[in-house]
């Protein structure tokens, strides 16, 4: 380890001058210094350390000021208990790497990200129907069905992709909603047989002039219902005729608790 030499000029010092100085390096690393003796040294001097003691005053040094050996070897190269330069210290200049003090005081002054406000979500799952009508009038084609589902009186709508030729197609589509009234709003699920060529699915209906209905369902909500139990129910279908089996349309419903921004809720 290097140390500053001795001075060998001798003259007579006040009071103060015989003291321990806090001096700093040229590239920002911190020693000590007595202008009585002319010796310097790294570490804090013995005598330094007691007075801060005795004074009570060692929280100067800790713990933002203060480096044990370890971090002091890998930031500054010096292996000893030594102090970070304070931007307001006459004696220091500012550290190499932009002042690792104000560094630190910066870190600590981070502000912790605000938190997003949580309201309740329905979250509806558009799982699967079974016994759809074949709407279509080509031979060997059955319906390309799709789901549209919204709440009664809201204007947010979703749509589920187009399962393409099935009578018992499986979705698997969530949506969500944040404008709802357990105890006055209805769940409106309409089952579509896709006449386009072009689909799209989402929270846009995208229905085509040709698009046929299949049946649907109103679920009046309430929070039992709201468990996430899949639960199957009949379609009412003006268009089914007496001597035909009804379809059916499987749909869960589960309430959460979540992070919403601007009725959106986050990352779901």
């Amino acid at each position: 380890m290097v140390v500053p030499a001795k001075t060998k000029t001798r003259h007579r010092l006040t009071v103060n001058e015989n003291q321990w100085l806090r001096m700093c390096t040229s590239d920002g690393r911190v020693y000590y210094a007595n202008r009585a003796t002319g010796y310097t040294c790294w570490h804090m001097p013995t005598e330094l350390y007691r007075s801060q003691m005795a004074n009570g005053n060692m929280s100067l040094l800790l713990p933002k000021d203060l480096l044990m050996p370890s971090s002091a070897k890998a930031m500054k190269g010096i292996d000893c208990i030594t102090n970070l330069p304070g931007k307001n210290d006459p004696h220091c200049v500012d550290d190499l790497f932009g002042g690792i003090g104000q560094l630190l005081e910066e870190t600590q002054e981070v502000e912790p990200e605000p938190v997003q406000p949580y309201a309740d979500v329905l979250k509806v799952d558009i799982i699967s129907a079974r016994g759809l009508r074949d709407a279509d009038f080509l031979p060997g084609d059955t319906s390309d069905a799709f789901v549209t589902f919204s709440v009664s009186g809201k204007p947010l709508s979703w749509k589920t992709p187009v399962i393409f030729n099935m009578e018992d197609p499986v979705w698997n589509f969530t949506g969500h909603f944040t404008d709802f009234d357990l105890e006055e709003d209805t769940l409106y699920c309409q089952v579509w047989d896709s006449d386009s060529v072009g689909t799209s699915w989402g929270t846009k209906t995208g229905l085509e002039e040709d698009d046929d209905p299949l049946g649907a369902i109103f679920v009046k909500l309430d929070s039992q219902l709201c468990d996430g139990k899949p639960r199957e129910y009949e379609l009412v279908d003006k268009d089914r005729k007496q001597n035909e089996d009804p379809g059916y349309l499987t749909v869960a419903l589960s309430l959460l608790s979540w992070p919403v921004v601007d009725g959106v809720p986050v990352n779901m």
